[in-house]
């Protein structure tokens, strides 16, 4: 209610106003107003979300997902608790047909997945390796985490050797115009402006970053930075609704930051960003 305005048509300065207006309806009917599906299972969902996984845009993306993906809502519904991991497995719609409600319930009950999501992230860094490399065949659905980790370090393998064995790019492709950064870099955060600066860093951390080129050219939602302290590691900034966030910020190998460099990389992009 606080946020109303980023789910429906209000000015800033009146939200507080129409909150206000509407606050002492029935929950149903708030969440009618904002844009859920008015059911009593949408108030069952929406009392199973942990604080620390609810935002504007989560919130957005719940909304979307129960009014229109009937077997995520399911998922959801069948939980006991709904952290930021289950709630991202379920509402990206690219994982719907790869997720299984074994690995949403493993998600919901991981003390990691509270308020990031390393099972959706390995899910679609593997999914971009999947699309990289153009297998045939459908894709899996996944169970656990580990069925995830085996699949991705398969592909990974895979996409390393075609990697080392590739021959050099064509002229028109290296002339191929890539996007400028869209915040400046830094000593410690470095963007990454090329192809084979990409692939440098994959071979550097151990990650799958150089399969980002053709999405960074294509849908201009992604850009990659390399991060060089506190502590090393590979920084990937998403947009949506037009706003720049951090999406993933992984150490070597896809391992977790420390909370000294995820703080670092925040206070970056606060001092570039109006809205975070």
């Amino acid at each position: 209610m606080a946020n109303c305005d980023e789910f429906r048509s209000i000015y800033l300065q009146s939200a507080a106003d129409w909150a206000k207006w509407h606050v002492g309806n029935k929950q149903i009917e708030i969440l009618e107003w904002l844009g859920f599906p008015a059911t009593d299972s949408t108030v069952k969902v929406l009392r199973k979300l942990t604080p620390s996984c609810i935002d504007p845009a989560s919130m957005r993306m719940l909304a979307n997902t129960l009014g229109n993906d009937e077997r995520a809502a399911k998922m959801l519904g069948h939980l006991s608790r709904i952290n930021a991991g289950a709630l991202r497995l379920c509402c990206y719609r690219r994982l719907t047909d790869l997720i299984s409600p074994s690995l949403v319930n493993e998600a919901a009950n991981d003390p990691h997945e509270e308020e990031d999501s390393p099972r959706a992230d390995l899910l679609l860094d593997t999914l971009r390796l999947w699309d990289t490399l153009d297998l045939s065949g459908s894709r899996p659905v996944f169970g656990s985490l580990q069925r995830i980790q085996t699949v991705h370090d398969e592909l990974l393998t895979e996409y390393q050797r075609q990697l080392s064995t590739q021959r050099e790019e064509t002229r028109r492709r290296r002339r191929r115009q890539f996007p400028l950064p869209p915040i400046p870099g830094n000593d410690d955060i470095v963007p990454l402006c090329g192809k084979s600066e990409l692939e440098k860093e994959s071979k550097e951390q151990n990650n799958c970053v150089g399969s980002y080129y053709k999405q960074i050219l294509s849908t201009r939602d992604l850009f990659v930075y390399k991060v060089l302290r506190p502590q090393r590691a590979t920084l990937a900034l998403l947009c949506s609704d037009g706003t720049w966030r951090r999406g993933e910020l992984k150490a070597s190998g896809n391992q977790s930051v420390r909370p000294d460099t995820k703080s670092a990389v925040d206070s970056w992009l606060k001092k570039h960003l109006r809205a975070w």
